[in-house]
């Protein structure tokens, strides 16, 4: 019989090779941003029409030209491509980005975990015995001995947070790499090597392996207590060991979803403390931080958030935005995105903190159009009651379109600013049919809130302004050519007044 593939390239690939792992799981969540963001139900808006993709610049051929006569040299600049300097990820044709060496790749910080030596060695005896209990002990639902039944557990958490630190899984030897092709070879079946992907999601699985059928929920809620506890002190590890720490901390639920008793599943809030230790220590690579932001925002929505945990998540997420300035921009849009899913977006003494940090953003050309026009989205997706200033908010949505524009014109080739446009469009009307009933966008808003008609005519200008720019770049019937319709934007605009936008009471 022939031998089924294995996975060759988790053992015979160097760390360099894995650190193109990690990267990809960041590049495949950045790919749902279009669902995200609502993309998914742009076929669905009539204004726009569909969507062409842009399939890059035609090649044109033709006579060959006449040979230009030969001139001295002289020393000329380059001239620089105006979308460069707002948009730094568009880049020259055929320029490729060379690989970051990923952060705290070659840290190796091996915690101890017994190794079998001997069936009758005592310690591996009294290993296997403990877990042995500990695996016994998950399913029970509540406790017999509070005190030995929390050390099991404890003994059981560490000794799988401690297999996710060894070398062997971490850097695969040659040993190892030489076995797996020898056996392919020889077309034999050999054991699926051990991968810090299979330790991590194992605990998970033991997570799951809590919710008791008696309804007992004492072993549960110390499992996750004492996870919390320890995994945090992973957090100083190798690169793997922090990406998959912060990956678990980030999937915990303090009780699963039960669809026969129409229960909804319920976030961990015990793990709010390690994802904000993690979120806010500066020495952290964005990398380890990408999805604790995003469980804290679906942790701060939930109606059973304390308070307290709720203004410290909007505290250091609207930090964290500031910092994003000069930080990757997947990272930037994420925390942008997030800023929009907190729920409630006012501080403690109810001033819209959360508004005016977005509507900093939206005007700050130092952020990349990426981030800005996701800024412009989230926008139209937080109550505006506590800010009341709609209608300057799509001023400066429409200006951010101008700039664009403006950019778009020099280089229309580069795909992006599809994307670019659709969030700003995204930030005046509804994504779906959902969002519609909701009165999400500038639009609905202004529409359904009385506290904000006042606002109307100037944001309905501003979108009626807007939405020929978004028609061309998008593909859709434009009433106007680009050049024409700037015009036209550029004397509506200068003919209001342009107040700093700060926040104002609710």
């Amino acid at each position: 019989m022939r031998a089924t593939n294995l996975p060759l390239a988790a053992l015979s690939a160097a760390f360099c090779r894995r650190c193109l792992v990690a990267l990809a799981l960041i590049a495949t969540s950045s790919v749902t941003v279009a669902q995200a963001s609502g993309f998914d139900h742009l076929p669905l808006i009539s204004q726009l029409g569909q969507i062409a993709v842009t399939q890059g610049p035609k090649v044109i051929g033709g006579a060959k030209k006449p040979k230009a006569k030969a001139v001295p040299k002289t020393k000329t600049e380059i001239p620089v491509d105006p979308a460069l300097l707002r948009d730094k990820t568009a880049l020259p044709p055929g320029y490729q980005i060379p690989p970051e060496h990923l952060p705290d790749i070659d840290i190796v910080k091996e915690l101890p975990v017994p190794v079998k030596k001997d069936a009758k060695d005592p310690a591996w005896r009294a290993h296997s015995e403990q877990m042995r209990k500990y695996n016994a002990l998950l399913p029970k639902g509540n406790f017999s001995d509070a005190k030995a039944d929390r050390d099991v557990l404890r003994y059981g958490i560490k000794h799988k947070l401690a297999k996710m630190t060894q070398r062997s899984i971490l850097f695969p030897s040659d040993e190892d790499r030489e076995k797996v092709l020898k056996a392919q070879a020889e077309e034999k079946r050999i054991e699926v090597p051990e991968t810090i992907e299979k330790d991590r999601d194992d605990i998970l699985k033991d997570v799951k392996e809590t919710n008791a059928f008696n309804g007992g929920m004492e072993v549960r809620d110390a499992f996750l207590d004492i996870l919390c506890e320890e995994a945090v002190k992973l957090y100083d590890n190798n690169f793997y060991v922090r990406f998959n720490v912060a990956l678990i901390l980030s999937s915990l639920n303090n009780r699963d979803e039960d669809r026969v008793k129409m229960i909804p599943e319920e976030p961990c809030f015990r793990a709010i403390k390690a994802l904000l230790e993690l979120v806010n220590d500066p020495k952290q690579h964005p990398m380890y931080k990408v999805h604790p932001v995003i469980d804290l925002a679906k942790i701060c929505r939930h109606k059973n958030c304390k308070p307290e945990d709720r203004f410290a998540i909007i505290e250091s997420l609207i930090n964290q935005m500031g910092l994003a300035k000069k930080l990757p921009e997947w990272y930037g849009w994420r925390v942008a995105e997030s800023l929009a899913q907190l729920g409630e977006p006012n501080d403690r003494t109810r001033q819209p903190v959360v508004v005016d940090a977005l509507v900093k953003v939206l005007k700050d050309p130092e952020y990349t159009y990426r981030i800005r026009a996701q800024a412009a989205n989230s926008l139209g997706r937080i109550p505006l009651e506590g800010y009341r200033k709609a209608d300057e908010i799509a001023v400066e949505m429409l200006r951010l379109g101008e700039q664009m524009a403006l950019d778009y014109e020099k280089t229309p080739t580069n795909p992006r600013w599809k994307l670019y446009f659709a969030l700003v469009y995204l930030g005046f009307q509804p994504k779906d049919a959902a969002e519609r009933t909701e009165k999400k966008g500038l639009l609905g808003q202004v529409e359904s809130k009385p506290v904000l008609a006042g606002t109307k005519t100037v944001v309905t200008e501003a979108y009626q302004n807007f939405l020929p720019l978004a028609q061309n770049v998008l593909g859709g019937k434009a009433s106007a050519p680009i050049p024409d319709q700037l015009r036209k934007i550029k004397v509506w605009l200068d003919a209001r007044t342009k107040p700093p936008l700060v926040g104002k009471q609710g």
